[in-house]
């Protein structure tokens, strides 16, 4: 074999290592990926539950809220 041949095997061997180590990497960040998607899934569940419980407190609180003008507008009559 020749000193040519070796260093084109070592080159060989060496893309071939990289290619190895790249599928490694493109499988691991595919897996960050799904776990990113995921995750931002879950977050935006929880921010559209928390609007809806605060949309709701909210609404129940203006509602009380009128509720008891009413009563002080009626008492107010009374007077």
């Amino acid at each position: 074999m020749t000193q040519f041949e070796a260093e084109e095997r070592k080159l060989q061997e060496e893309t071939e290592a990289t290619r190895v180590e790249n599928t490694g990497l493109r499988e691991q960040i595919r897996e960050i990926a799904k776990q990113a998607e995921s995750k931002k899934k879950e977050v935006k569940q929880e921010y559209e539950r928390s609007a809806q419980e605060y949309t709701a407190k909210f609404r129940e609180q203006t509602r009380t809220q009128k509720e008891n003008i009413a009563i002080i507008k009626d008492q107010y009559k009374k007077v």
